[in-house]
């Protein structure tokens, strides 16, 4: 007699001679002579197709497997820092959320693991990706999968991972046809670090783009009606008045001061800092600031100043102070009305000077913050022989003691790039 037999995960079935035929929707029947023929079911609802021959034997149905599918989001590294930027002395962190599937019983053909935030799908995977081979099986035993925190698309973002709607896995496993799911507890984060920075990371366009928040408040203007200590040879020299109005609004300095940390704290093609590199991969990033009393870091106030000593800016514990030096300006020996590119790119370079003097205590401490990475007592002293580099970047978070900015000074100013990783490693989760 012929044999008749099942061909694994499909629908065929093998007659005698070889041939391969498709069982699917009709009824195939050998008469005596041995010609096959092929008679259409009736009827809009078909039956499971049958195989009809005197001279052979019906299969015997094969027996339903029997397996069952578990996933759990193991909590052993509860904290988890995208990228794995390291912290600030150098420790590796943990870059991946591990979940465990549980497969017991027969072995699973395969599988597809969903991480959902609420009901909405973030990220996607299946047994293929993860095993790289569509023909194995995953048998009985336990199975490691990571998840790096971004989606299908290639993008992490930060501000994701805030909200109170938890995240839950669900998997779906499959084997010979049939079904199985399973879905972990909810899982929630919280912030480690801080929560007045949000990072979004596209590995597609390697594109980093980083938000602070900050809260620049008003501070009033000082000086206005002090144009009297001006000396006469002075305004001679210059021919103008002393300033009795603002020459700035308030949300003129804001805007400027945003601006100011946009340029300084960016590093990407269009400045010096060309970039940022995490492991072996180059990243542009691109730092912007939102003026917010929500979620936002300590921030200082902006002092519009004139007719009198310059105002020095601070941005520590005790007093924060951002100030706009225009019009006269007494020095040590005279009076000084500065170019007015100069007063406002140095009104720039300085804001972002004090915000990232939030950043670095965050990450590297007070002695970081407050010493200017070495350039300074905690006094603000500048310590002696530390001169501007005579090219490249400049940092614009440390000190030096010479008295005048060299060539080309702001156009080289920008923040460190381990300063800059810095706000990504500040969004660092854990783990509710």
């Amino acid at each position: 007699m012929g044999s008749i037999k099942k061909i694994a995960r499909n629908r065929y079935v093998r007659l005698a001679g070889g041939n391969m035929l498709y069982a699917g929707a009709n009824e195939i029947r050998r008469d005596a002579g041995g010609s096959l023929l092929n008679y259409a079911l009736e009827g809009v609802h078909q039956k499971a197709p049958k195989i009809v021959d005197a001279d052979y034997e019906a299969p015997q149905e094969e027996e339903a497997l029997n397996f069952n599918i578990q996933i759990e989001l193991l909590k052993e590294k509860r904290e988890f820092v995208v990228l794995g930027v390291k912290s600030f002395d150098e420790v590796n962190e943990n870059s991946v959320l591990t979940f465990k599937i549980i497969i017991t019983g027969d072995a699973v053909d395969r599988w597809e693991l969903t991480v959902k935030k609420g009901n909405i799908p973030v990220f996607t995977t299946t047994s293929e990706e993860v095993n790289n081979s569509i023909s194995e099986t995953w048998v009985e035993g336990e199975y490691l999968v990571q998840w790096d925190g971004f989606d299908n698309g290639g993008v992490f973002d930060s501000a994701l991972f805030d909200t109170d709607e938890p995240f839950r896995a669900e998997i779906r496993a499959e084997a010979d046809f049939a079904f199985k799911t399973a879905v972990t507890k909810n899982f929630s984060f919280e912030r480690k670090e801080v929560s007045w920075v949000d990072v979004r990371i596209n590995k597609n366009t390697m594109r980093i783009d980083a938000t602070l928040r900050v809260n620049l408040t008003d501070g009033g203007a000082q000086g206005l009606n002090s144009g009297n200590r001006v000396p006469h040879e002075r305004i001679s020299f210059y021919n103008r008045q002393p300033l009795t109005t603002r020459s700035k609004s308030f949300d003129d300095l804001l805007q400027m001061a945003l601006d100011g940390i946009y340029k300084y704290w960016s590093r990407h093609q269009g400045n010096i800092g060309n970039g940022i590199d995490i492991e072996d991969k180059h990243y542009e990033i691109f730092v912007s600031a939102i003026n917010t009393s929500n979620n936002s870091m300590p921030s200082p106030e902006i002092i519009f100043n004139t007719n009198g000593k310059p105002g020095r800016s601070r941005n520590w514990e005790l007093s924060r102070k951002l100030y706009y030096n225009d019009g006269y300006l007494q020095g040590e020996d005279r009076w000084i009305w500065p170019d007015n590119n100069y007063i406002n790119n140095d009104f720039q370079h300085t804001s972002a000077h004090e915000i990232g003097h939030e950043i670095l205590l965050a990450y590297g401490g007070h002695r970081y913050s407050k010493k200017h990475k070495g350039t300074s007592t905690l006094m603000q002293s500048t310590i002696p022989n530390t001169p501007y580099p005579t090219s490249g970047e400049i940092d614009i978070m440390k000190y030096s003691d010479e008295a005048y900015y060299p060539r080309h000074f702001f156009d080289r100013s920008v923040a460190a790039e381990k300063d800059v990783l810095s706000l990504i490693w500040l969004t660092k989760l854990e783990l509710k």
